[in-house]
């Protein structure tokens, strides 16, 4: 079956940042978006290894943080969760077409139930 659209690729860190949820909104309503969310587990925890030292290349901020405190790595892993549930969220409420594809698992099936989705959509 031959497909009548075009698309293009995009790769972008711009689920990471904040602030861009107008932009999705108006680019969702010009344009047919399906967001990719490549993630690795490693990304939800933070190690316990002690002081870190974070530096935010953007705005050249520095930050020590101590992984070592359980509450800390709490809060770390809560802000990870409540992120990706709002993207979720901006995704559904925005009509754009999303999965995650996991470093450590197939990326195959997850793209395939997305695209089969969107043609049963169709």
């Amino acid at each position: 079956k031959e497909c009548d659209w075009s698309s293009d690729v995009c790769s972008s860190d711009l689920f990471i940042g904040s602030g861009f949820d107008d932009s999705l909104k108006i680019a969702a309503r010009k344009h047919d978006l399906v967001a990719l969310k490549i993630q690795d587990e490693r990304e939800a925890t933070l190690p316990d290894i002690g002081i870190m030292h974070f530096l935010n290349p953007e705005t050249g901020q520095e930050m020590l943080v101590d992984t070592s405190n359980i509450t800390t790595r709490g809060s770390y892993h809560q802000y990870w969760s409540e992120r990706q549930n709002h993207l979720k969220s901006l995704f559904n409420k925005c009509g754009v077409d999303h999965t995650s594809l996991d470093t450590s698992r197939s990326f195959i099936q997850p793209l395939v139930n997305l695209f089969k989705n969107r043609e049963r959509r169709a």
